[in-house]
This record gives C-alpha cells, sequence and structure tokens, in this order.
C-alpha cells in the first residue's frame, strides 16, 4: 500500500479509507473485486445519465420541430393576409383611376 494512500486515509479521505480496509482485508484480489464492482456502477450510472439526455435531446426535437411546424404555418397565413392586402390595394388604386 503506498504512503500517499495512507496519508490520505488518516487525513480523513472516506474513499481512501475504504480502499485501504479492503486492501487490509483480503489484498489485492478484494480491492480488485471492489474496483470492479465500483467500475460497473460508475458504468450504469453513466449509462442512464446519457439515456436520459438522449431522451431530452428526442423531446427537444419534437418541441423544436412543433415550433418550426407552427412558425411555418403562421408565415403562410401572413403570406396570404398579405396578398389579401396587394389585391385589396389594385382594388382601390383601379378604381381611384377611374374616378
Amino acid at each position: 500500500m503506498t504512503e500517499e494512500l495512507r496519508a490520505a486515509a488518516q487525513a480523513g479521505d472516506r474513499f481512501a479509507n475504504i480502499i485501504l480496509l479492503l486492501y487490509k482485508l483480503g489484498g489485492w484480489g478484494v480491492l480488485s473485486l471492489a474496483l470492479l464492482v465500483a467500475l460497473r456502477y460508475v458504468w450504469d450510472e453513466r449509462a442512464s445519465t446519457n439515456q436520459a439526455l438522449i431522451s431530452e435531446l428526442r423531446d427537444g426535437k419534437a418541441a423544436t420541430l412543433a415550433i418550426v411546424s407552427q412558425n411555418s404555418e403562421a408565415m403562410q397565413k401572413t403570406a396570404e393576409a398579405q396578398q389579401q392586402v396587394a389585391r385589396a390595394v389594385e382594388q382601390l388604386t383601379a378604381e381611384v383611376r377611374r374616378r
């Protein structure tokens, strides 16, 4: 066991205390098993976090597509309204020219 790890354990580092205890109980076999379990836990945690992030990104993508669709509809209605205004202006202009 390294002196740095012992010093960390004496300083109150919880993780170092656990490693030191496992090392004293069974040496490298128990230590490697414990590290393997810890790695598995971290890996599972990371995988679930990644799945949650992917889910949030998909939800965000769907929301963005809905907003783009709404904006497209609004722009189409605006274009139709502008065409109606243009026709009304043309009719007014034609009527003014007749008089």
